[in-house]
């Protein structure tokens, strides 16, 4: 099935797709596909993710959530603040470790018990889920809350992913779930006191504690065995350092896996300012985009590229870096580590396979493709391409507006 989504032979109709985008804006598009250093200097140089397709495409589908990863302005200026006031309220530097082991324990049990489990993606990403749900709320979950929150993710991750539109149903009941838990949770007063903007005080425990965890490690680990399964050696050298709790080098292994298969296909940012990148001179305006999945780079497969000190030119490649780097950068680290080291240690081979039922992946797109999302995907882009002419018509006219209204070309 062809892709409107992703490159192929050579040819991608996305990367047209952004550039025409841009000239409907009347503003110039890059895009960057190779040299790390160069993408980590357009990220650290702007905080604005402009008018590209996280405004147009993502935050529609993640409404009603308010991402931290794609808004922008006052909104993510407030989230940037107070999430970072709950990440260290949330003591989770206690709590990642045990909790992990916990989980990954009870859910081997499960499998012992029963011949035909398997530690696929929906099992990773529950497994996520329940660990997470515990560090906010201090106590389990119930299998009802385990099951409204999958499937909630499920939902968001088909919209995000372009495959589908989410069930209302699914978002509503994730949504009043997640009121109730938190009025009745010690976050109620902080609730309580934002009761004006209840969604987006909803959305800092939604997006980066929630959602966007259970889609992205289910991502990680499908790509992670990947590897390990291609290579004998380095799935021996992995089991090794999982029994002796080598957590630093689970935690190498699963950087690498971002390295080549990161869940985000595309980054972006608008330029604030003139930047020389690549021996390119880009001005300020210029809209950015950082084509992950297409990245040019070294494709063998080395964790050891990671070990503390080592030069490696790819260390700002898995979070980003500047003022929008992932804020919870070390407990997704610590976490992945810990839940490696467990499901190597616990788990038997034939029973680990992530990649299965790995459903609207957004880095794979799950290679299953219909003509149905295709026509869902024509749909979408089309918006987008009206939304791009609506918003460089406003721009022509506002400088209409400020010429009529101009200095005088005499005295300034």
């Amino acid at each position: 099935m062809f892709s409107l989504r992703y490159a192929q032979d050579g040819f991608s109709l996305r990367s047209q797709f952004m550039r025409l985008c841009g000239q409907l804006q009347g503003r110039k598009v890059v895009t960057l596909n190779s040299n790390p250093e160069a993408c980590a200097r357009v990220l650290a140089s702007s905080n604005s993710k402009g008018q590209g397709i996280e405004l147009m495409l993502a935050c529609p589908a993640w409404a009603p959530v308010f991402s931290i990863e794609s808004v922008d302005g006052d909104k993510w200026e407030w989230l940037s603040k107070e999430f970072s006031k709950l990440y260290a309220r949330l003591d989770w530097q206690t709590k990642i470790a045990p909790l992990t082991r916990k989980h990954v324990s009870c859910m081997a049990e499960i499998a012992r018990n029963d011949q035909g489990f398997v530690l696929d993606a929906e099992q990773i990403s529950r497994l996520t889920a329940n660990i997470l749900f515990e560090i906010i709320f201090s106590r389990p979950m119930t299998r009802a809350e385990d099951d409204i929150f999958y499937q909630a993710s499920l939902e968001w991750r088909k919209e995000i992913a372009i495959k589908g539109k989410a069930s209302a149903k699914a978002k509503s009941d994730f949504w009043s779930l997640l009121g109730e838990l938190l009025e009745s949770s010690v976050f109620a007063d902080d609730l309580k006191a934002n009761a004006h903007q209840r969604n987006l005080y909803l959305s800092l425990f939604a997006q980066p504690l929630i959602i966007s965890p259970q889609i992205n490690f289910s991502d990680i680990m499908s790509a992670v065995f990947k590897y390990l399964d291609q290579d004998p050696k380095l799935r021996a050298k992995a089991l090794n350092a999982a029994r002796d709790r080598d957590v630093e080098y689970m935690q190498n292994i699963c950087m690498e896996s971002i390295r080549l298969n990161h869940p985000f296909p595309v980054l972006e940012r608008e330029l604030t300012r003139d930047l020389k990148v690549a021996d390119q001179e880009l001005s300020a305006g210029t809209q950015v985009y950082i084509m992950l999945d297409e990245f040019k780079q070294e494709q063998d497969f080395n964790p050891d590229r990671w070990v503390k000190g080592a030069k490696n030119p790819y260390r700002t490649m898995p979070f980003g870096t500047g003022q929008r780097m992932c804020l919870g950068k070390q407990l997704a680290t610590e976490m992945m580590g810990e839940m490696l080291a467990s499901i190597l240690s616990e788990f038997l081979a034939e029973r680990i396979r992530p990649s299965e039922n790995h459903l609207y992946s957004g880095r794979d797109n799950d290679g299953k493709d219909s003509m149905a999302t295709l026509l869902y995907q024509l749909k979408i882009f089309s918006g987008a391409l009206k939304d791009s002419l609506s918003i460089g018509r406003a721009k022509k006219a506002d400088a209409k507006g400020r010429a009529k209204l101009g200095n005088c070309p005499f005295t300034g």
